[in-house]
């Protein structure tokens, strides 16, 4: 749980293509740093964030 944020950053890196990530609402909350380094680093990565309870 809260590493869908981690490979989305990695597979921007690798193939400098716009990326979606889904995240769950719990996993979100495990994903602070990755939201700072994407928003830092200006990554083209689009997250959407699921209420899944």
């Amino acid at each position: 749980m809260g590493v869908g944020l981690g490979y989305a950053i990695a597979a921007v890196v690798e193939t400098g293509k716009h990326v979606v990530a889904l995240d769950g609402d719990s996993a979100f909350g495990f994903d602070g740093m990755e939201i700072e380094t994407i928003y830092r680093y200006k990554l083209p990565i689009t997250v959407v964030i699921i209420n899944n309870g």
